[in-house]
């Protein structure tokens, strides 16, 4: 009994961290050129969530759906792994944030369609971002990533104008 109780204590004890982290909803724009192949002509919008899990580190899980001319004809989904290079985004509450950062990413984009697969690794860099979890708001812009794409052996960039992820826990 004592080895259950001290193994569950230390299991707590390492998983509290975790969810003391700061949670976002992160709404935006997508766009890849037509040519990449991945998607036909349209606009894209991105949804998804946000979980600052460390000062500088943060987990992110989004859906990418046609807006236009077909809402929701096309589906992709991704998550990445992104490091803050600037400073903590998410500093000790003793500590200033700082207001401007900058982001990079390492993640894996997939399309939902078995006609055309489309899925790979990507690395996205996020070079002008605003707030943060303090400021309740970040917007992140001029975002440029580099996609390979597995099935057709091949590389192609895809960017959002903006991603604005709003933060409800602190």
């Amino acid at each position: 009994m004592k080895r259950v109780t001290l193994t569950t204590l230390v299991l707590l004890l390492l998983v509290a961290p975790l969810v003391a982290g700061s949670l976002a909803l992160s709404l935006g724009t997508w766009n890849l050129p037509p040519s990449s192949g991945v998607v036909s002509e349209g606009s894209f919008v991105q949804v998804g969530g946000v979980w600052a899990f460390a000062p500088r580190w943060e987990v992110e899980l989004f859906l990418i759906s046609e807006a236009t001319p077909n809402i929701g004809g096309q589906l992709l989904g991704g998550t990445a792994l992104t490091l803050a290079l600037l400073s903590p985004h998410n500093p000790p509450p003793e500590e200033a944030p700082l207001y401007l950062n900058l982001y990079l990413s390492l993640g894996f984009l997939g399309k939902f369609e078995s006609a055309s697969p489309a899925y790979g690794p990507f690395i996205r860099l996020s070079p002008l971002a605003v707030g943060g979890p303090r400021f309740k708001v970040r917007e992140r812009s001029l975002n440029l990533s580099l996609f390979y794409n597995i099935p057709r052996n091949s590389v192609t960039i895809f960017w959002n104008l903006f991603l604005v992820d709003l933060f409800f826990k602190k």
